[in-house]
């Protein structure tokens, strides 16, 4: 039992290295003006309750950049942003 959970716990905190590895990617497309690319990486973050992500691509969203212009989309994404903290 001891052996399963460490497994456990082993596998969910490289989950969360990865995560956190994406969104820096994603950060340093955007900074890199690589938007197309930013979109997609913040998107799936999102999609996986990243609330930092959800943010960004609301802003993405909100200026058009790697995506077409929609406010719907930005104010779905940053609201979803503030109910995930």
């Amino acid at each position: 039992m001891k052996i399963r959970t460490f497994g456990l716990c082993a596998a969910l905190s490289l989950t969360s290295f990865v995560t956190f590895v994406d969104y820096s990617s994603a950060i340093k497309d955007l900074n890199n003006s690589e938007y197309t690319q930013a979109f997609t990486e913040f998107k799936k973050l999102a999609q996986q309750g990243h609330s930092d992500a959800m943010f960004e691509l609301a802003k993405m969203y909100e200026q058009g950049l790697g995506t077409d212009e929609s406010v719907y989309d930005a104010f779905s994404w940053y609201m979803l942003a503030i109910d995930f903290g």
